[in-house]
């Protein structure tokens, strides 16, 4: 049995995030419909949707709320309750970092990643972080690395290889990045490959070292020479006084 009960909580004043002022809130339901569902029998299952427009009294910014309860879903954990929200809260995302010389092709990857990563969409986000490796190859002119190769006579030759595996370690070859970095570059690839390949959904644990990871990566190869060049320049200057 269903009950629709028009502006239920019109004028009620709540606490609720706000994705403009980033902290919690207190907002007033502008309008509101609750929705409640009784089921007579002997299980009692019971129910409600509560559809409101919130205004927030700090900055005046729209947004929806559906507050919800099922009895079925109460348990020692929970209390049946738990709040829809649209736009989707931003309370918990993670946060886009900024960097100084990003190169203007691997800037929108890296923000796909972060926004595929917090709507969890995390096979998604596995693909975009191999693409920044990939872009980095690119942009450092990396086409192939040297790597190692047994034959059947399981003697071990020398190859040059244009995979993603070949180009990490041509990073390496050049002096972009270590020995160490190289390591953390191929399991990043690792993830990639299994989210790709394998259709694998990664764990968001994963994902959340893969991010940062490549973040310091990107640090390490574009930011830090970079503010060294800056360093090095105003000491010059101050030589040359």
């Amino acid at each position: 049995m269903f009950e629709y009960r028009d502006d239920y909580s019109k004028g009620k004043i709540i606490k609720s995030y706000c994705n403009k002022c980033q902290k919690e809130m207190n907002q007033t339901v502008v309008k509101s419909i609750k929705e409640i569902y009784e089921e007579n029998n002997e299980y009692g299952v019971s129910g409600s949707s509560d559809y409101q427009i919130l205004k927030c009294l700090g900055c005046d910014s729209i947004s929806f709320q559906k507050d919800c309860y099922f009895s079925e879903y109460r348990d020692y954990d929970s209390n049946g309750c738990w709040v829809e929200k649209y736009p989707t809260s931003n309370q918990n995302n993670y946060k886009l970092k900024e960097f100084d010389d990003l190169p203007f092709n691997i800037i929108p990857l890296y923000e796909e990643v972060i926004d595929s990563f917090n709507n969890s969409n995390f096979i998604l986000c596995a693909a975009g972080i191999r693409a920044i490796l990939e872009g980095i190859c690119k942009d450092k002119n990396i086409k192939k690395g040297e790597i190692e190769v047994e034959n059947k006579n399981c003697e071990i030759k020398i190859k040059k290889s244009t995979q993603l595996f070949g180009r990490i370690k041509g990073l390496v070859q050049a002096g972009i990045i270590t020995k160490k970095h190289e390591e953390a570059l191929q399991e990043l690839r690792f993830l990639g490959n299994e989210s790709l390949h394998e259709i694998t959904i990664p764990k968001k644990k994963h994902l959340l070292i893969a991010i940062e990871i490549i973040e310091h990566m990107i640090i390490d190869i574009y930011d830090l020479p970079l503010k060294f060049e800056k360093l090095k320049n105003e000491r010059e200057k101050k030589m040359n006084v």
